[in-house]
């Protein structure tokens, strides 16, 4: 776990940070450089109430799989 995940689970009541897990593993990073995948969540990130009509951000992460340092897509998984 991350430390901003680490900060808001110590913080957060334990319903509430079970739903936030849970919304946030709706959604998945792909590497730009392999196209590895892997659960927001696991991936450090957090996605919980996301309000915005696109499914899909932009952001840069170091891939487990391939070790590159490169721009990931943020897309929802479940539809």
């Amino acid at each position: 776990m991350k430390l901003l995940q680490r900060t808001i689970t110590a913080i957060l009541p334990a319903p509430m940070v079970e739903r936030m897990r849970s919304e946030t593993n709706r959604w998945q990073v792909r590497c730009g450089a392999c196209g590895a995948t892997q659960p927001l969540w696991e991936a450090g990130g957090i996605r919980y109430k996301k309000t915005a009509t696109a499914s899909v951000s932009a952001t840069i992460m170091a891939c487990p799989n391939c070790g590159c340092l490169r721009d990931a897509v943020v897309e929802r998984s479940d539809g």
